[in-house]
C-alpha cells in the first residue's frame, strides 16, 4: 500500500505562486516608474512652446484703400465749398484735377472752370461734372472732350432720359492747364435749387480723377452752400 504525501509539502508548492506573481508586479512597476522619471527629466530640458500668432491677413486692414492704379492718396490742397472743389494734390500722373469752380448766373447759365496740375497731355480726354437735382429726378453729365489738348466737343447728357445735347464749342477754351466751358440756360435752369455735383477727368472708358474725393469714392457738394 502506497503512502499518501504529507500535507506540509502541498502547502509549500501552493505558496510559490503568489511569490512569483508579486515579483513580476514589482518588475513591471519599476519599469513604468523608470519611464515616467525619464520622460519628466526630458521635458524639463525642452524650451517652452510659443503660440503661433494669427495670420495678419485675417485682421482688418487699417491702411486706406488706394483709389485707382497709378494713384496715391495725399492731403487736399484746401477745403471745398458748394461752388468750388479742391482736390487731392498730385495724386495721379495725368489729368490730375487741382480745383474746379462752378458758377451759375442770374440767367441760370452754368460756367465751369477746371484747373489741372499740368496741361492735358493725352490724345483723347474728357473733363466734366456730374450734377443731380435735389429731388433726384434728374441727373446730368456736362462734358468737354479734348483732342491733343484742344477743344473737340462739348455736350450735356441727361442720364435718366438717355438724352444728349451738343453745346457750343465757342463757349469753351483751353488756357494752359485751365479749361473752361459753359452750360446754357435752357439746361442750367432744370437743375433748380440746391443741386449736388462733383467733377471728374477721364480717358477712354476710365475715370482718372474726381474732385472732391477719389475715383472709387467721389464726394458730393451742394451748390451754393
Amino acid at each position: 500500500m502506497t503512502p499518501e504525501p504529507s500535507e506540509p509539502s502541498v502547502n509549500r508548492r501552493v505558496a510559490v505562486v503568489p511569490v512569483v506573481v508579486g515579483v513580476a508586479l514589482l518588475v513591471v512597476f519599476a519599469v513604468v516608474l523608470t519611464v515616467v522619471v525619464t520622460l519628466a527629466a526630458a521635458s524639463t530640458n525642452e524650451e517652452p512652446a510659443i503660440p503661433v500668432a494669427a495670420s495678419s491677413s485675417s485682421a482688418p486692414s487699417l491702411e486706406p484703400r488706394a483709389p485707382e492704379p497709378e494713384s496715391t492718396v495725399v492731403a487736399p490742397a484746401g477745403e471745398s465749398s458748394g461752388n468750388e472743389c479742391v482736390d487731392f494734390t498730385r495724386e495721379v500722373a495725368s489729368l490730375d484735377i487741382e480745383s474746379v469752380l462752378v458758377a451759375q448766373s442770374d440767367r441760370e447759365e452754368v460756367a465751369i472752370e477746371f484747373s489741372l496740375t499740368a496741361p492735358v497731355d493725352q490724345n483723347s480726354s474728357q473733363l466734366g461734372i456730374y450734377a443731380e437735382t435735389a429731388d433726384g429726378e434728374r441727373a446730368y453729365q456736362f462734358l468737354v472732350e479734348l483732342d491733343d489738348g484742344e477743344i473737340d466737343e462739348v455736350s450735356a447728357y441727361e442720364l435718366y432720359r438717355d438724352d444728349s445735347d451738343s453745346l457750343d464749342t465757342d463757349d469753351a477754351e483751353v488756357d494752359g492747364s485751365t479749361v473752361r466751358f459753359l452750360v446754357p440756360r435752357s439746361i442750367g435752369k432744370k437743375l433748380g435749387d440746391d443741386w449736388s455735383w462733383f467733377a471728374f477727368s477721364a480717358a477712354g472708358e476710365s475715370t482718372i480723377d474726381t474732385c472732391p474725393g477719389t475715383p472709387d469714392a467721389p464726394e458730393y457738394l451742394i451748390f451754393g452752400r
